[in-house]
């Protein structure tokens, strides 16, 4: 199993932003992401970064959602 690169890594984090962003349920949408990562032979590290890279957006979407309306 062969590490991906930087910027494979990074498609599937886009890749997995948008399906976790277009779902009624993210976090299980993320789960179902993260083992067809896992069954297209993807590295464990990448799949790993690319879970805490979704997680990080989502966080801080969530975040800055947050904040945008309590400023209203």
């Amino acid at each position: 199993m062969l590490k991906r690169s930087e910027l494979a890594v990074w498609g599937g984090v886009v890749t997995g932003l948008e399906v976790c962003r277009s779902s009624e349920t993210p976090m299980a949408s993320l789960g179902e992401f993260l083992g067809k990562l896992r069954r297209m032979g993807w590295h464990p590290a990448d799949v790993r970064a690319a879970e805490l890279s979704i997680l990080e957006l989502l966080q801080w979407k969530i975040t800055t959602a947050k904040a945008h309306q309590l400023a209203r």
